[in-house]
Parts: C-alpha cells; structure tokens; sequence
C-alpha cells in the first residue's frame, strides 16, 4: 500500500507544473484580464517544457472565458488571448497559462503574470531578459526572406511552365 501511495505521490508531483493557472476563479480571471489589458505584449514561453521557444505575442484582445467542466456547479473561468505571434508571424488566439506567459518589465526582464498577481508560480525559469525591438527586428527580416524565397520560388516555376509551353509550339 506505501508503494501505491509512493506512486500516486510521484505521479502527481509530474504534472504538478501542468496548468498551474490556466483554470481560474472568476476574481482571479477578471484581475488577471485588467492587467493583461494594461499590457501590448507578452511573452509565451513555458520554462518546465522541452524545446519550448520563447514567442512574442502581441496583445489585440483579452477575453475571460467559461471553464467547460464536467461539473456544472462549477463556475471556473480561464483567460483567452487574440493576437499575433510575432515570432511565427501568425494568428494567435489561444488559452493560456499565467505561470508560462510572461510581461515585460521597463528593465527589459519578463516577468511571470502569475507571479506579477503575486499568485504562488513555479515558472522553472528565472526572470529572463527579452528585447522586444530586437525580436520584432528579427522577425521582420524573417519575414522579407520568406517573401523573397516565395517569389523566387514563383519565378522558377513560371520559367518551367514557360519552357514546357514553348517546347510545344516549336
């Protein structure tokens, strides 16, 4: 019986980092909502994750969301972010985690928003240094290249589908 316990204990401790501030309280939600609201940007990065990128997302919305639980007495609610993922340059519009999506402090140091609403947050990382005018830069000429290489990739087929076509008549 102490082996099974041992076990569960082990068990939970793993997902201990999973979704530490996803599901809300409706309080927690609107406080988390009014100080995401103050900000334009965050930053999405889970610290306990493998291979997790840190990804610049510029706030257009914040919305408080129903929890849809199996418990219908259940009033939880988590926040959901529209916007742009700036480093992927795509759509983003997803629920999230406070412990995993970070603010940006006036010294340059993203900060947890869990831990900003003085919530207890084990993030796995300590505040990091994150230059938004140099990600922005950088995804900006991601972005030219993409471009370029899509045109150049236009230009090699039409000169193919050409040569075909011409090959025809001749």
């Amino acid at each position: 019986m102490k082996k099974i316990s041992l076990f569960t204990l082990f068990l939970f401790s793993l997902t201990a980092y999973a979704d530490q501030w996803y599901v809300l309280s409706y309080d927690q939600a609107k406080q988390a909502k009014e100080f995401l609201d103050k900000q334009s940007y965050v930053v999405s990065f889970c610290g306990c994750c493998d291979n997790d990128p840190k990804q610049l997302i510029e706030i257009k919305k914040v919305q408080i969301e129903k929890w849809k639980s199996s418990n219908k007495d259940e009033n939880l609610y988590y926040i959901k972010i529209d916007g742009t993922n700036n480093t992927t340059n795509q759509p983003f519009s997803e629920g999230v985690d406070l412990a995993y999506i970070h603010v940006l402090n006036p010294d340059g140091l993203a900060f947890t928003v869990a831990g900003e609403l003085s919530w207890e947050v084990d993030a796995c990382v300590e505040p990091f240094p994150f230059d938004v005018k140099k990600e922005k830069k950088k995804n900006k000429r991601n972005k030219k290249l993409a471009h370029h290489r899509f045109l150049n990739s236009i230009n090699e087929n039409d000169a193919t589908f050409l040569t075909k076509i011409s090959s025809r008549f001749n």
